[in-house]
């Protein structure tokens, strides 16, 4: 922390860089470990979903070219695109199907053409290692265009033709999707990288101290997948413990195996990222201690000078003890409100004045260093922006959030804001409190591995 002439901090970050020399025993500050709650909505590509159900769906669904048996063949063909509609924990879609049919009459061949649409249902459930168990049934079949033969009273038996592409698309396709969806859908490995990425350290400031925001997190909740909007949605929830370190970038150790998979209700989309900081006010003594170190109050022949300056307090009240010597060697006490200015994104110390006996003293014996306004210059040094810290901070967290990606996802974070709350003082330290409101979007256009 530099010691500015103009800016010395007593509550929060160090003070600008530029500012030197700075005294070699200043007490750290440390973090507060704190929890949050990182609320992650997953939104998965519509087309990419249905693209993927389509890929696992055959072109030919059903093929019997052999006359033997019935004197029939018949060959269906995936028609269309797969319709398909979200539920919780279900996927419940529909395959037209073109029907080419030849039947032997004995004299010839005659064709008819037809259209059959199948419905589907894939129950899923997400296990405690975030596997996929899923059960694929078809619950049933609709004719669009009945086969017909206009010749004589032949007839063609379309619910056997109809039972025959059910049972041949039991066991091949729903056996396929639920291989593919069980084996293919990493969803484990989705959680997994983002498990990993959102650990690492994210870089909060570079001067005047580089400083490094860690999020661990401790569960990982997850809402089922459901549809608004006409988007496949779900919501992941981390809740981390977050921490500040001065420093270089730390060396973490990954944290763990992924936590077991917890399904809960709907959640909100902000996010809500706390840090606390406990700023010793030891700290902020020395710097005022420095900074009024040889200087003199002057008026005539009367002089003042600040020995020392102790700082104390409670709750959202600041004691500042100074001791001065000279002409009239005295203790001054003084009190102030510490406060976080919105407006300006800065921390103040508003109202700073002397006690009742403090300024009845100076009204007796010194009353000329009342005019000296030290008690306003003392509130300028106490005065710490912030603004830039925080616009760099909110750079810096989007930028590395941003970078959480994978196969077939990507994060999309948008930082809202980042403010502070009033400080609070407790004996020799004062607490500051950082917040940051976001969305952390991650959008999933693929599901299963492509070979």
């Amino acid at each position: 922390m530099g010691c500015a002439r103009k800016s010395i901090p007593v509550v929060t970050l160090p003070a600008p860089a530029a500012i030197s020399p700075v005294p070699s025993n200043l007490p750290d500050m440390n973090s507060i470990e704190t929890i949050s709650e990182v609320y992650i909505p997953v939104t998965v590509d519509s087309p990419a979903l249905i693209r993927q159900i389509n890929a696992l769906i055959p072109q030919v669904i059903y093929e019997d070219s052999s006359l033997v048996e019935d004197n029939m063949t018949i060959r269906a063909e995936k028609m269309d695109s797969v319709d398909i509609r979200i539920f919780p924990n279900r996927l419940v879609y529909d395959v037209p199907l073109k029907l080419n049919i030849v039947r032997d009459v004995g004299i010839t061949k005659v064709k008819a053409d037809g259209a059959l649409k199948l419905f589907f249902s894939t129950d899923y459930h997400i296990q405690p290692d975030w596997s996929i168990q899923a059960l694929t049934t078809i619950l049933n079949h609709e004719w669009i265009e009945k086969p017909r033969v206009r010749l004589g009273v032949l007839q063609i038996p379309i619910e056997n033709i109809a039972s025959r592409i059910v049972r041949r698309s039991s066991d091949l396709i729903c056996k396929q999707i639920d291989a593919q969806l069980q084996e293919g859908f990493k969803l484990r490995d989705y959680i997994d990288q983002a498990w990993r990425k959102i650990q690492a350290p994210i870089l909060i400031t570079e001067k005047p101290h580089l400083s490094w925001l860690l999020l661990r997190p401790e569960k990982i909740l997850m809402v089922p997948l459901n549809t608004h909007d006409s988007q496949i949605q779900t919501l992941l929830v981390f809740r981390s413990k977050t921490d500040l370190v001065f420093g270089t970038k730390p060396v973490l150790p990954y944290a763990g195996i992924l936590p077991t998979f917890e399904q809960i209700g709907q959640g909100p989309k902000d996010s809500l990222i706390e840090l606390s900081l406990n700023f010793p006010l030891k700290r902020a003594e020395i710097l005022l201690t420095d900074y009024f170190r040889g200087q003199e109050f002057r008026d005539g022949n009367r002089v003042m000078m600040i020995d020392s300056i102790h700082l104390s307090g409670q709750g959202n009240k600041l004691q500042v003890e100074t001791y001065v010597s000279g002409t009239y060697p005295a203790k001054l006490e003084l009190e102030g409100v510490p406060v976080y200015n919105a407006e300006k994104r800065r921390f103040e110390l508003a109202g700073l004045d002397y006690s009742i006996n403090s300024r009845n003293l100076l009204v007796k014996a010194a009353s000329w260093f009342l005019k000296k306004n030290f008690q306003k210059k003392l509130a300028e040094l106490l005065t710490y922006e912030v603004g830039g810290y925080m616009d760099s901070g909110k750079i810096n967290l989007a930028e590395a959030l941003g970078q959480v990606s994978s196969f077939g996802f990507r994060m999309e974070p948008v930082i809202n804001d980042v403010w502070a709350l009033h400080p609070v003082i407790q004996g020799d330290q004062a607490t500051v409190t950082f917040l940051a409101s976001g969305r952390f979007q991650i959008r999933i256009d693929r599901l299963v591995e492509e070979n």
